[in-house]
């Protein structure tokens, strides 16, 4: 899926930023894993293989924010 592709504009963007708001308006923790769950799915779509690289950049991120909270 490229981000000029028909199915990205009218499906998936739609549908990842709409989720996003529903979310936030119930917990806004949940609504960033919403984001993380969106990512994962975009790059998975394109090639399994980009997941683990993808996951693991995510867990990165959320372990520096964890033990980081007034920086990031």
């Amino acid at each position: 899926m490229y981000f000029n592709s028909y199915a990205y504009i009218f499906l998936f963007l739609p549908v990842s930023v709409i989720g996003y708001f529903v979310v936030a308006n119930w917990n806004m923790k949940a609504s960033n894993c919403c984001f993380v769950v969106a990512s994962l799915f975009f790059y998975g779509y394109w090639n399994i293989s980009y997941l683990p690289p993808q996951w693991g950049v995510s867990c990165v991120i959320l372990f520096a924010s964890t033990i980081m909270p007034g920086v990031i």
